[in-house]
């Protein structure tokens, strides 16, 4: 049975292969969380260019499709 510095009762310490595996499995997380923040970067840089560029292919029609439509 294991106690702390004030006598209660504790579990076992942590054995130096815990702590390994402790510190894989964080840095596997920590590498899956960037690399998603980073394909949410993408994403979210797609969809503003994207965006953007509609915009400006719908401003560049409104000025020419008039000329596209008239009969001469």
């Amino acid at each position: 049975m294991w106690v702390d510095a004030a006598g209660h009762s504790a579990g076992a310490p942590v054995r130096a292969g815990q702590v390994i595996d402790q510190a894989i499995i964080a840095a596997v997380i920590a590498a899956a969380a960037a690399g998603f923040a980073l394909l949410f970067a993408a994403v979210l840089a797609r969809w503003v260019l994207f965006r953007r560029r509609l915009a400006a292919w719908d401003a560049e029609w409104r000025a020419v499709g008039p000329r596209w439509r008239s009969i001469r």
